[in-house]
């Protein structure tokens, strides 16, 4: 069993009301949302979108969405916009209780 600190993988049912509701409660800790609209743009968020619209939107492609112990999201802000913009509901995998000191070894490539 697991205790309410260790990490949890689940599929989860993400509905559209839902998703804005994270994006509209979590600031993406890494600084990428510079759009006026507070939403993540760009080449990748475009392609999630199409793979979504296109019916080849896997719920694991790629690392599952992260929580933080707090509740805070900590990665996944481009899929939540590619399924705002989708506006159905869809899967995804989520990690709850994601270590935070785990947080500098995600997405390396990027800045934190």
């Amino acid at each position: 069993m697991f205790s309410n600190n260790e990490p949890r993988l689940e599929l989860v049912t993400f509905t559209p009301g839902m998703v804005s509701f994270l994006l509209d409660t979590n600031q993406n800790i890494r600084g990428t949302n510079k759009q006026k609209t507070g939403r993540t743009n760009g080449q990748k968020t475009d392609g999630y979108e199409r793979d979504m619209r296109s019916g080849s939107w896997k719920p694991m492609s790629g690392t599952p969405i992260c929580f933080t112990p707090d509740g805070k999201v900590h990665n996944g802000f481009q899929r939540f916009t590619a399924a705002e913009r989708y506006g159905k509901t869809l899967d995804m995998y989520v990690l709850y209780n994601f270590p935070y000191e785990s947080v500098r070894y995600i997405d390396r490539s990027r800045t934190k």
